[in-house]
């Protein structure tokens, strides 16, 4: 009986150690914590970026919003209102700091990670998903200063998570489509070019990616016809939602007359002279793609669909590609080509990256087994140093790359005001140093019930001086622009006149001809193109301080 019923103990154990998991091998346990630290370690130093001229007139927007005025009838501008009440969050939960955008930014960054490895691991496996995560965070974190927290990083997020939500075998389906059908409204309410996103998500989740390798490709989906209209029609619904609901909001504030100006009139004229004013337009819009998507981006995308088509590996390929094609569709819908309107591409295209870097890793290993068994050690061991020597290539650049961000981190902790005013590699509108002076002689020299006019674009003056503009256009770009509209001169001086503002600052060196196709800055077109504001500054007011590009006219 003893040696029987040692005999049933061993058979038990036996199948109690077969039903256990497999340990993990270490590569798989250290993947997510190692990727997590490098994204964090990319990110840290986005939090030194100042706000640039748009993530200023955003903030001051939505600070405004916060405070009771309502879009577009008295606050102008000509982009959809997804954004300004994404910053009124941010002026909410900060106030009024720089850092703010900053931090979000690098929030916005470990989120888009997250999606974008889950988006990855699905068709590409758990390293390659890793790898595309690094490669688009080093791409983020390199990114100019202006780029941080724009509409296209909160789409990309939209685009990502509506893109999980919709996984056919997910439980709650009915519920998740809506809730992906309200992301896509949010979208696009941030800018209209979402729509370019929406074939990818209405097709991509379904899609059967197998029979895409069969002998004979052919479309397929994962669900039933009847099914996908039902799901599709849950997202439709979503989606009408939003844009219903917005819609309102903008109609009960009164908001709609002047929205129909800003979004229907000017918006499309806006659009028109960026082809019409450029001869070279195809030219530059090649160009812009090509440089901004970085140029090597075209060649391993190239290289990688050759080796999908050669091993037969479509169905993790194709999807990807489609995501990446959604993506620069959207970029190519705003008809102009800023550099960061391609953030969209970014997370779909570092995909591209992984994708190509462990096939060739694959490779690497079929052509070495292959030259061992032709015993030709030395030849395979040569192709593996080569292989090592290629990866190891982007390294140096990149640890210089973060030494220097860091040496840059250190002084913005340590000196915050002073890094800002003289950081580099700032664009020439900017004009930072100018600002903080400026910031620190209104706060200084005027009350809180103060109303100061600022004639520029640099709206951050407003926002963190806390002073009421008179006129709902805080900055000017619309106002001296081609395409903006002639009475809103008239508006602007009839607003100031009222208002009295105790000062009057007037930028210099702002000029930006690619934006308003004018070819001077704020108070040369001031003194050659708007006679009447002029008159009156002169009349009424007289030179208190001269900043940096900055000049400070006070009320007699």
């Amino acid at each position: 009986m003893n040696s029987e019923a040692t005999a049933l103990m061993d058979e038990s154990t036996a199948a109690l150690e077969l039903t256990k998991p497999a340990a993990r091998p270490l590569f798989d346990r250290l993947l997510a914590p190692v990727t997590i630290l490098l994204v964090v370690v990319y990110a840290i130093p986005i939090l030194t970026f100042p706000p640039g001229r748009d993530q200023g007139t955003y903030l001051q927007i939505g600070q405004s919003l916060l405070e009771g005025k309502h879009l577009y009838v008295q606050l102008w501008d000509n982009k959809p209102p997804g954004i300004f009440w994404v910053y009124a969050v941010i002026a909410k939960v900060f106030g009024r700091v720089m850092w703010s955008v900053a931090i979000v930014d690098f929030v916005l960054l470990l989120a888009i990670s997250y999606l974008l490895f889950r988006f990855a691991k699905r068709y590409l496996g758990r390293a390659a998903a890793a790898l595309a995560v690094i490669v688009h965070a080093s791409w983020h974190s390199g990114m100019m200063y202006f780029w941080i927290a724009q509409p296209e990083t909160l789409q990309v997020l939209c685009a990502l998570a509506a893109l999980l939500l919709l996984v056919p075998e997910a439980k709650w389906w009915t519920v998740r489509c809506f809730a992906a059908g309200l992301l896509c409204g949010f979208g696009f309410w941030l800018k209209y070019n979402f729509i370019g996103f929406m074939p990818l998500l209405l097709l991509l989740p379904f899609l059967e990616s197998i029979a895409l390798d069969e002998n004979s490709p052919r479309f397929a989906l994962t669900v039933s016809w009847r099914e996908w209209l039902l799901r599709i029609a849950l997202i439709a619904s979503g989606f009408a939602l939003t844009v219903v609901v917005v819609l309102g909001w903008i109609v009960f504030t009164g908001g709609w007359p002047a929205m129909q100006q800003a979004q229907f009139q000017v918006l499309p004229r806006y659009a028109r002279m960026a082809i019409t004013r450029n001869p070279h337009y195809l030219l530059m819009a090649v160009h812009n793609t090509y440089l901004y998507l970085r140029p090597a981006t075209w060649f391993v995308t190239l290289a990688a669909v050759l080796i999908g088509w050669w091993r037969r590996d479509f169905k993790r390929l194709v999807p990807v590609l489609l995501a990446a094609a959604a993506a620069l569709a959207t970029t190519v819908a705003q008809v102009r080509f800023h550099s960061y309107y391609f953030q969209v591409c970014f997370p779909f295209f570092a995909i591209i990256w992984a994708y190509l870097a462990l096939q060739l890793v694959e490779i690497t290993r079929w052509l070495t087994r292959v030259l061992k068994i032709q015993r030709r050690g030395l030849i395979a061991t040569l192709l593996w140093i080569l292989a090592m020597n290629i990866a190891f290539l982007p390294i140096p650049e990149q640890v210089t790359g973060l030494i220097l961000d860091y040496v840059a981190f250190q002084q913005w902790c340590t000196q915050r005001e002073t890094f800002y005013a003289d950081y580099p590699n700032q664009i020439s509108i900017e004009l930072l140093r100018g600002q903080m002076d400026v910031i620190n002689y209104v706060k200084r020299n005027t009350k809180p019930s103060d109303s100061i006019f600022l004639w520029g674009s640099n709206s951050l003056i407003y926002f963190l001086t806390d002073r009421r503009p008179p006129t709902r256009f805080v900055l000017n770009l619309g106002v001296m622009a081609k395409w903006g509209e002639p009475s809103w001169k008239e508006e602007i001086v009839d607003a100031v006149e009222a208002a009295r503002p105790t000062l009057i600052i007037v930028t210099q060196g702002d000029e930006l001809p690619t934006i308003t196709y004018v070819k001077l800055d704020s108070e040369q077109y001031l003194s050659r193109s708007f006679p009447r504001l002029n008159t009156y500054i002169t009349q009424n007011y007289k030179i208190a301080a001269n900043f940096d590009h900055f000049v400070i006219y006070k009320a007699n």
